[in-house]
């Protein structure tokens, strides 16, 4: 893989710190007076316009790419926090009512490695995919319009997915509905903020990179026009 500009260094240090607050905030739910929404709602989907900007300039590939770096990252945090947290307590002391703290934290990251990165995955497929697709079919333009609607197409995944894995089994029908609905409702009013951030980000990385933005733009239409 060819080197790139140290701003993309910063765009992989928020993909790991976006993880690392999923994994332990991913059973956190944040009322809102007559509904409630997962925390992770409400800084997760930052991710989208981060993704979307690397898909307008480098292309799929190269988001993908820093996507699993970013999960194998968390992994490789997870499974090493796993295995201290089993690890054995002193003895002669009350430990094990500190003990308990760990023992939620354990069960925490493994809801979310289980089933929040899965749902997630999912998600970012659709919208990698969908964005790509439509950069093709629009000629590169109508950028908002293609964020938007890969956005909310990946959130509707995502927002299934994620609440029926990790909360179906734990509220009601009723609550797991109104989970799903406001959630998702929620995502659709912070789409459009996003596409904004994300166009702000595609024209930053557009003059960091300069002529190399065209080199860019360049392969990935050959590489399109090389597959038809």
């Amino acid at each position: 893989m060819k080197a790139y500009k140290p701003h993309l260094l910063i765009v992989s240090m928020i993909y790991v710190m976006l993880y690392y607050m999923t994994c332990i905030l991913d059973q956190k739910l944040v009322s809102f007076g007559f509904f409630s929404v997962p925390a992770p709602y409400l800084y997760f989907t930052f991710i989208y316009p981060l993704s979307d900007a690397i898909v307008e300039v480098y292309g799929p590939r190269l988001t993908w790419f820093l996507l699993l770096c970013g999960y194998f990252t968390m992994v490789i945090f997870a499974l090493m926090t796993l295995g201290i947290i089993h690890l054995p307590n002193p003895a002669g002391i009350r430990y094990d009512l500190i003990q308990k703290d760990y023992d939620l934290l354990d069960s925490a990251i493994l809801m979310c490695m289980s089933f929040g990165y899965l749902a997630f995955f999912i998600g970012m497929f659709i919208n990698v995919k969908l964005l790509a697709k439509f950069k093709i079919k629009f000629n590169g333009k109508h950028y908002y319009l293609r964020s938007i609607v890969a956005s909310c197409v990946s959130e509707l995944a995502v927002s299934i997915i994620s609440n029926v894995l990790i909360w179906g089994s734990r509220v009601t029908e009723a609550n797991l509905i109104k989970l799903i609905v406001f959630g998702y409702l929620l995502l659709l009013l912070i789409t459009p903020i996003w596409a904004i951030v994300g166009k702000f980000l595609k024209d930053i990385l557009y003059i960091c990179e300069g002529e190399q933005a065209y080199v860019y733009n360049t392969h990935f239409w050959k590489m399109i026009l090389g597959k038809k």
